[in-house]
């Protein structure tokens, strides 16, 4: 009987990975091909593309969590009393930037439309000077700083996941490097 269960969770772990892969490997080629531009007078034109490339960027970013599940399912015996933590910051970072690409996606095609200023002012290098001048900025608050706390999430999440790794000896140093500098 045991045999059968430890076969059923090899299974599902194997399972758990092989979902993740397409959608890891597709991530590059999001930003390098389907995001486009920026600013207002580019999203504007496309807005309905630029709403799909989002999407499909957060459903990636998604179903590429579970590689983090398949890891923690094989090798969470051998990683450690810390192994749950450096899971669950690396999921909530991966998530929340999954959520972070549905809000762009959604909000950058109808700020572009209605408020073409106010949407570039939100990816321009002068964006905290704009807030200070803005009451309408002003009024979304700590929301304004949610990819600082998910590119935090990230940077924690995978920088302790990979430094975890790579102490554990889990995965040969090249991999456990590339967690740890991937974040």
């Amino acid at each position: 009987m045991d045999n059968i269960s430890s076969a059923n969770f090899a299974r599902m772990t194997r399972m758990v990975a092989g979902v993740s892969i397409l959608p890891a490997l597709f991530l590059p080629f999001y930003e390098a091909f389907l995001h486009g531009g920026r600013r207002a007078v580019e999203i504007n034109p496309r807005a309905a593309a630029y709403m799909a490339a989002h999407m499909i960027g957060a459903y990636c970013t998604i179903l590429a969590g579970f590689g983090l599940l398949a890891i923690y399912l094989q090798y969470h015996e051998r990683m450690g009393k810390s192994a749950p933590l450096s899971l669950i910051l690396a999921l909530l970072g991966q998530l929340s930037y999954a959520g972070l690409l549905f809000i762009d996606g959604f909000f950058n095609p109808l700020f572009a439309h209605f408020d073409p200023a106010l949407q570039t002012q939100f990816h321009s290098p002068e964006f905290f000077q704009a807030v200070a001048q803005s009451p309408l900025l002003q009024s979304f608050g700590i929301a304004l700083y949610t990819p600082f706390l998910m590119s935090l999430f990230l940077i924690v999440g995978y920088g302790f996941l990979g430094v975890l790794l790579l102490l554990k000896r889990i995965f040969p140093w090249p991999i456990g490097g590339c967690f740890s500098s991937g974040a």
